[in-house]
């Protein structure tokens, strides 16, 4: 199982998906995991589109039974904190979206699949795949 980032999933949603996406996407079929805090992204995006609740029917639809979706427990809070201050010590930063995306993949031993591996690299431990390359 390996855990989506939301620039991942998003991706699935436009007209004419990246090929890659589409081809790892129908490899791997049944064995992704999201964060909860990849759905909050997602439903923020649609929120702020202009025809949001058709938008949104799509992905209830399409998307959301594509993976399982993991909740931030205690474990996840405090790996995406100890993430966040080890990072903000070396003077650079993330946000906490991203830290409790890496925390996730961090505690469930999951392979984070992102475009933005630059974004995440800097965390210590997280195995990224970016599978638009």
């Amino acid at each position: 199982m390996v855990l989506l980032d939301t620039n991942i999933l998003s991706e699935t949603m436009r007209e004419t998906p990246h090929r890659k996406i589409q081809s790892r996407l129908n490899l791997h079929a049944g064995n992704f995991a999201a964060s909860v805090i990849t759905l909050v992204e997602l439903r923020f995006g649609t929120m702020i589109h202009p025809d949001s609740q058709r938008f949104w029917s799509r992905i209830e639809a399409r998307l959301l039974p594509l993976v399982k979706w993991l909740p931030v427990d205690s474990a996840i809070a405090m790996q995406a904190a100890d993430l966040d201050a080890a990072l903000r010590r070396k003077g650079q930063t993330v946000g906490p979206n991203d830290c409790l995306i890496a925390a996730t993949a961090l505690v469930h031993d999951l392979v984070l699949i992102t475009r933005n591996t630059n974004h995440f690299k800097q965390m210590p431990g997280l195995q990224l795949e970016n599978w638009f390359e």
